[in-house]
């Protein structure tokens, strides 16, 4: 093998290819191979199919490579396969790849060596074509084997050594793009797929024998892992959890319905399925709640707490259960239990906050409620709780505070009906700038709300250059929406009989009582237009003393109802009406006090009122410095004139007729400064000098009381 073999050229054999194309050429040691060698190789081929090869010096002049011709003794590799030709067709070429694995040259390198075959003494034989007279076209896989060991190559045991450079030989095939500049490029890409798809191949599968152990214990790891996930967790009968799951659902629709006992039944047999779950007892304390069944919240709960002893949310509806039975010692230890597990938990915090409020400890509820805020500085449950607390401790700005503190986080308000009283307090101090703020803001967030848009209706009424027309408005849309809201009907009135229009007051007033009978605002609305407007007396105490009787708390109340009831003949009524009002500066009040004592014979504690009115007018006039005439000084100089009369009265009655004699003159002057005259006082005065005695006292004296009072503030003034 020393020699250089001339290569005969087997193209022509061949199906022609592309004058591109380089002719592969068979080297002679091929040419050794003889047609009976060809026929045994079919028969053999079945069993050592995957032995058949190319030599090197075959896959040389397949390739074209001129270079193989100064080799000297090349060594035929596995895997490579000559196809026979036939004369007129052109067999496929078909080129296996090697089976060697290219990153493990060393342990292919030995593998070849034990798989080479031994030496044999006969001579060279080369691959014939076969005859023309066979037309059958030869199976590649049934000659692989023969040709794979007839096509190797007989070498001197001593040469054996020379066929160990694999590596130059790897090196070469990688080489592969000179071919193209030969024209080799379908074989190029041949070769290229047929290794790209079995080295690959060939490479896994001695990487899965190797992993395999592994793979299986690690299966069987996960398995066990898996099943004892399944079962710990409850969920190795999954259509039993299922089937619990329905009995739950079931079961909190029958707890939202009232039927407890089919709940509980449910319940029984969902826990049967699915024992330890601990978030079924929660959510059935859960939906007790929703309906206040707090015995029931309460079994549930401590069912939960048996599972998981630590459980917070089964704590946390015991403490609302028991806020709700009012049953606050509990409910506080349990939160403080809560708070050792979570110090940090806002919602018990609150739930805490809740129970200091609900005990009068609102100190406590405060320092409470300012921890939860430190926590988060924007929970809107605690900012509302404690505008709440600022409420009850009459801290009423710094109610408004945290109001405006909320409406800049941008939070909800919670407190609709606790704004709408602050609103109402601010209304009822004159506050209007504040009460219209909160009543708008309360709008913003809730349109249909008809306590604030009453609220805001009232603002635009009693303000200093109030509109009555926006007013009149929000009233409308109050009675649009809800045609029996009594306090809407009442402030019509109120608006009506403001500006004279006394009928639709009455019609409004009436609708107001009619709607609510125990509606105090309107008995008061009610008896003061009788009083004022239609001067009915007796309709007037009526309502009056309904209005009393229903809380409502005005001096103006109290100062008519005393008027009522001393033109109802009942004076001493009248005297426990006027008691608690404030005396000092008020000439008028004063005045009907005397007038009252006076009709009960209470002489000496009558001249006292009286000249208490004397004094108060004295000193007003002399303040004032209203012109003689002005109707403000006449009406001044009436009052003192029949004060000084009803005086001289007293005097008479206690044997003092020189002092009566002259309160009648100061009567009768004080009468003239006021271009007028005083009959009675005159009439007096000539009957003390005639000395005859007093025929009637109700004649003598001025017995009217003055029904208007400038002093005495209204309800809403």
């Amino acid at each position: 093998m020393a020699e250089e073999k001339e290569q005969p050229e087997i193209g022509e054999s061949r199906k022609e290819t592309s004058p591109e194309e380089p002719q592969a050429e068979v080297s002679s040691e091929d040419q050794a191979v003889k047609e009976p060698a060809a026929q045994e190789a079919e028969k053999e081929s079945e069993t050592e199919e995957e032995e058949a090869s190319f030599s090197e010096d075959e896959l040389s002049a397949l390739l074209g490579d001129e270079e193989e011709e100064e080799k000297e003794s090349e060594i035929k590799e596995p895997g490579e396969e000559i196809i026979p030709e036939v004369p007129g067709e052109q067999p496929e070429k078909k080129v296996e790849p090697e089976e060697e694995e290219l990153p493990l040259e060393e342990e292919k390198a030995e593998a070849d060596e034990e798989e080479l075959p031994k030496p044999k003494p006969e001579a060279e034989e080369t691959l014939q074509p076969p005859e023309p007279e066979e037309k059958e076209k030869p199976e590649p896989e049934e000659e692989s084997e023969d040709l794979a060991q007839e096509d190797v190559v007989e070498v001197p045991a001593e040469e054996v050594p020379e066929q160990e450079p694999v590596e130059e030989e790897v090196v070469e095939q990688e080489e592969l793009p000179v071919l193209e500049e030969e024209g080799g490029d379908e074989m190029v890409a041949l070769l290229e797929e047929e290794e790209g798809s079995f080295l690959p191949a060939l490479e896994a599968d001695q990487r899965w024998k190797r992993l395999k152990p592994a793979a299986v214990i690690l299966g069987i790891l996960f398995l066990v892992g898996g099943l004892s996930w399944w079962i710990t967790s409850g969920y190795l009968d999954k259509k039993g959890m299922s089937e619990a799951e329905k009995h739950f659902i079931k079961g909190i629709e029958f707890v939202k319905s009232n039927k407890f006992n089919q709940a509980e039944d449910e319940f029984e047999q969902g826990i049967k399925l699915a024992p330890k779950n601990v978030e079924a007892y929660n959510r059935f304390g859960k939906a007790y709640l929703s309906v206040e069944n707090y015995r029931m919240t309460l079994s549930s709960s401590e069912g939960a707490l048996k599972l998981d002893p630590d459980n917070i949310a089964a704590r946390q509806l015991m403490v609302k259960a028991l806020l709700a039975q009012g049953d606050l010692s509990k409910a506080k230890e349990i939160c403080r239990e809560v708070l050792s597990l979570d110090e940090k938990n806002t919602e018990t915090l609150l739930d805490l906050a809740s129970v200091f409020q609900q005990m009068g400890w609102q100190e406590n509820a405060l320092s409470t409620l300012k921890g939860v805020l430190s926590i988060d500085p924007k929970n809107n449950m605690a900012l509302n709780m404690l505008q709440k607390v600022y409420m009850e401790k009459s801290q009423y700005d710094q109610a408004f505070g945290v109001h405006r503190y909320i409406m800049q986080l941008g939070g909800r308000l919670v407190n609709i009906d606790l704004l709408n009283r602050l609103a109402y307090i601010y209304i009822e101090n004159k506050d209007w700038a504040r009460a219209e703020e909160i009543a708008t803001d309360v709008l913003a967030q809730e349109p249909e709300s008809v306590k604030a848009r009453y609220n805001l209706a009232r603002v635009m009424k009693d303000m200093p250059d109030g509109d009555m027309g926006r007013a009149m408005e929000e009233l409308k849309f109050i009675l649009d929406n809800d045609p029996n809201y009594a306090k809407a009907y009442n402030l019509s009135g109120e608006i009506y009989n403001q500006i004279d229009m006394h009928k639709q007051a009455y019609t409004q007033f009436k609708k107001a009582l009619e709607l609510d009978p125990e509606n105090g605002e309107a008995n008061y609305n009610m008896a003061g237009l009788y009083y004022k407007a239609m001067d009915n007396m007796p309709k007037a105490l009526i309502y009056y003393e309904a209005a009393k009787r229903l809380g409502i708390e005005s001096p103006e109340l109290d100062f008519n109802l005393g008027v009522t009831y001393y033109k109802s003949g009942n004076y001493q009524k009248s005297l426990e009406a006027w008691e608690n009002l404030d005396e000092a500066g008020d000439p008028v009040l004063s005045f009907n006090k005397g007038n009252a004592m006076l009709q009960l014979n209470q002489w000496r504690e009558a001249g006292v009122h009286f000249q208490q009115t004397i004094d108060q007018n004295m000193k007003q006039l002399e303040s004032e410095t209203l012109p003689k005439g002005a109707v403000e000084a006449e009406a001044l100089y009436q009052d003192l004139s029949m004060a000084y009369n009803n005086l001289g009265l007293i005097q008479e009655k206690l044997k003092q007729e020189k002092e009566a004699m002259r309160t009648y003159t100061k009567a009768i002057e004080a009468a003239s400064w006021g271009e007028r005259q005083n009959q009675k006082a005159q009439g007096n005065l000539n009957r003390i000098i005639q000395q005859k005695p007093m025929s009637s006292l109700s004649q003598a004296m001025f017995s009217e009381v003055k029904k208007e009072n400038p002093n005495i503030r209204g309800m809403r003034e």
